[in-house]
């Protein structure tokens, strides 16, 4: 574990990609085999458009792992016909300074220090590096050695773990 793996292919694409679609499609597939579907993302690269899935299991992802679901997914976006740009498919773990999105991963982090940005101010900052502290269903506490605040899950644009080595 620790080390990110990815597995990729290239899908000709036939309409827009709409990443809830994309997951509503694919997540069921990800949860079936044992996986959990920790990311999505849809961006452009150097060279072209990248569909980037970040699967996660007990134990960590291997390279296996992530060809196997590269297989399967990739067949499944290629009948249901869901993304319209050429675009190359990867999956991937999700690293030691993992993306943080769902309540589910901020909770199986607790007590880890954290870094956030958030879209609107939050006790006048916008960026945290801090132990996450407490997390509900809408919020979650983060202290930075000076002060505790409370960021709602809709507001954070981007988290990750700090792992430290």
């Amino acid at each position: 574990m620790g080390f990110t793996h990815f597995f990729s292919f290239t899908l000709p694409v036939m309409r827009e990609i709409n990443l809830e679609e994309i997951t509503k499609i694919i997540e069921p597939v990800v949860i079936s085999e044992g996986y959990e579907l920790v990311d999505i993302e849809f961006k452009r690269d150097q060279v072209a458009w990248v569909l980037r899935l970040y699967i996660d299991k007990a134990g960590g992802v291997t390279v296996d792992d992530c060809a196997q679901i590269s297989r399967e997914i990739y067949n499944l976006l290629e009948v249901e016909d869901a993304v319209s740009l050429n675009f190359s498919l990867e999956v991937s773990s999700p690293g030691l300074n993992r993306r943080l999105r769902k309540q589910e991963h901020f909770l199986k982090v607790i007590g880890c220090r954290v870094k956030v940005k958030t879209h609107e101010p939050v006790d006048g900052a916008r960026n945290f590096k801090a132990e996450l502290i407490e997390v509900t269903d809408d919020s979650i506490l983060v202290d930075n050695g000076v002060k505790r605040s409370w960021i709602t899950l809709d507001n954070i644009e981007k988290a990750n773990l700090i792992y430290k080595f």
